[in-house]
């Protein structure tokens, strides 16, 4: 008898269906939902910047509930945001004849695509762990772009040598003893001094 109750609430509650309760629920609801009481814990700067991701994926989504935002549908948009033009800054009124000149449009980046899928992959999670809409998350099927390696900046003869001296006048005496150690590891001779002794 015990067990018949608990399965008659599990299925009211969508527990025992849980794709029911996927069915039931909007993208947008859940949208809401997320930035109502996850994102109200975030830094405003922050929050603006996973609201704008979230809205546009909300534009991609719109009127499909959770159960129908799938991996398929995830990467066919996940394409489009990549190929997306958009405009940064304001028009520009020329000076002598008045004309406006639009700004520049930009592709998205490979990491600007990315950060769009964490965002919403974030959201998804809090279905499946928080509110129990979903019993995985469909971006843990989604390929990520490809990112530019970061840039590797050699130092100049100036520069490492006020580097050095700036470390040498420091409070923290090691501080000099460190930079140069560290320096002589990474150094391309250090390295081809090594593999000569070998």
């Amino acid at each position: 008898m015990a067990w018949a109750e608990s399965l008659e609430s599990a299925i009211r509650e969508g527990r025992h269906f849980p794709h029911a309760a996927a069915k039931r629920t909007s993208f947008d609801a859940l949208a809401k939902d997320y930035v109502e009481t996850v994102l109200a814990e975030f830094a405003a700067k922050e929050r603006l910047t996973r609201e704008r991701q979230l809205a546009w994926w909300s534009v991609q989504f719109a009127g499909l509930s959770l159960a129908d935002v799938t991996p398929d549908r995830i990467s066919k948009a996940r394409d489009k945001l990549a190929v997306e033009t958009f405009r940064r800054g304001r028009s520009q009124k020329h000076p002598e004849t008045g004309e406006l000149t639009p700004p520049k449009e930009f592709k998205r980046s490979g990491a600007t695509v990315n950060r769009y899928i964490a965002a919403l992959s974030h959201a998804l999670s809090f279905a499946v762990k928080e509110r129990r809409l979903l019993q995985r998350n469909p971006v843990s099927d989604i390929r990520r772009k490809p990112e530019p390696r970061g840039r590797t900046r050699v130092l100049s003869d100036d520069d490492r040598a006020r580097l050095i001296k700036a470390c040498a006048e420091s409070a923290w005496p090691a501080l000099h003893t460190l930079v140069l150690w560290q320096g002589a590891r990474g150094s391309p001779h250090a390295e081809a001094e090594r593999l000569g002794a070998q």
